[in-house]
């Protein structure tokens, strides 16, 4: 199954405190609103009868901006704060858990227009 979603993608990791030992994650805003986008995107595209109990292979292909000045010739957020995103985004979705996930193909490159490209096979 190959889909595609439009946007700024978003990484999932960094937390901080917000007080009496509760934690959320640092762009949890942002970060909920592309998880309900991957998640929408998914739920759209699925095929009917999809097993979300058997083990899954990922592939993401993260596309993101040029900045005006980039200090690098590649993205640099962190890869696997992206994939992580992409995963929680589909728990419950595609898969029960994403221990369920054995194999992970991933990738980040500057383009023209923001998003993911998501492959499960």
């Amino acid at each position: 199954m190959r889909f595609i979603v439009l946007g700024t993608p978003i990484t999932q990791g960094s937390m901080k405190s917000i007080g009496r030992g509760r934690m959320i994650h640092q762009n949890s805003k942002k970060l909920n609103v592309w998880r309900d986008a991957i998640a929408a995107e998914f739920d759209r595209k699925k095929p009917d009868g999809w097993d979300t109990t058997r083990e899954y292979e990922l592939m993401c292909t993260f596309h993101m901006k040029r900045p005006k000045k980039p200090a690098h010739s590649y993205p640099v957020k962190d890869l696997d704060k992206l994939i992580r995103a992409c995963m929680d985004a589909l728990t419950e979705h595609a898969w029960e858990d994403d221990n369920q996930v054995t194999n992970i193909i991933a990738s980040k490159l500057y383009a023209e227009e923001e998003g993911v490209e998501i492959i499960i096979n």
